[in-house]
């Protein structure tokens, strides 16, 4: 009786051990096939598009530290994102910029962000971060035919930065889960944003990841696999 309560007890207690927020790592790298969905509306306000409106790739990369200097924090951490997509319409996204129709959009991301406790098996993780709009080629700073100098991204229209606020927990063992909101503010323009997405994790290291970044017009879908390094 006694080694039965004891085989009860332990595998109440499996579940709440196996996963934790410990098994959330901030140390990756992260490769996406990118879908763009957007809203095309006509003269009645219905809808005559609005699935995939091009496509792309995207690489993903972040490093954490476990060492926060702010003590409401568990972890802090760098990340960098790129991506490059084909508009197949004209469009302006949310933050009010224009693209025309066959061009390259590519969207460059540097930021930081720290990851603040819930309970055992979620965190807040909130970020901000500069990024970087542009069409068919990327001019870090607006123009290309100069040496780069910080004080050129003054003379840059095409960027801005975006502030984000999200819930992740390890909610199985195998899946993590994400959600959350984006402000971005990009030439002079600006706009939030549902940011989410789901990780299965196939090992300790390799997972596959599906995510959304939705607006009031345009959204991004996608699926990729992450590399956890740590």
């Amino acid at each position: 009786m006694k080694a039965r309560s004891l085989l009860v007890a332990g595998l109440a207690i499996v579940p709440l051990s196996s996963f934790a927020v410990e098994d959330l790592s901030y140390t990756y790298i992260e490769a996406d096939y990118v879908d763009l969905d957007i809203d095309e509306y006509g003269d009645s306000g219905d809808f005559l598009d609005d699935f995939d409106n091009g496509s792309g790739w995207a690489l993903r990369g972040s490093y954490g530290f476990d060492n926060s200097p702010f003590g409401f924090a568990d972890s802090w951490f760098i990340f960098a994102n790129w991506s490059e997509t084909e508009a197949d319409i004209d469009f302006v996204d949310d933050t009010g910029v224009f693209f025309p129709a066959d061009t390259d959009v590519i969207r460059f991301d540097l930021g930081a962000g720290v990851a603040v406790p819930v309970n055992d098996m979620s965190q807040m993780v909130f970020k901000v971060a500069y990024s970087d709009l542009d069409i068919d080629d990327f001019n870090l700073g607006g123009t290309a035919d100069e040496d780069f100098e910080f004080d050129r991204l003054n003379d840059d229209s095409s960027d801005g930065y975006f502030l984000e606020g999200a819930w992740r927990g390890q909610v199985t063992p195998q899946l993590e889960l994400k959600a959350g909101l984006r402000y971005t503010d990009i030439e002079e323009t600006d706009g939030f944003g549902f940011v989410g997405n789901a990780i299965w994790e196939f090992t300790e290291q390799v997972g596959g990841v599906v995510f959304a970044d939705i607006g009031s017009d345009v959204g991004t879908y996608g699926i990729g696999i992450r590399f956890d390094l740590e």
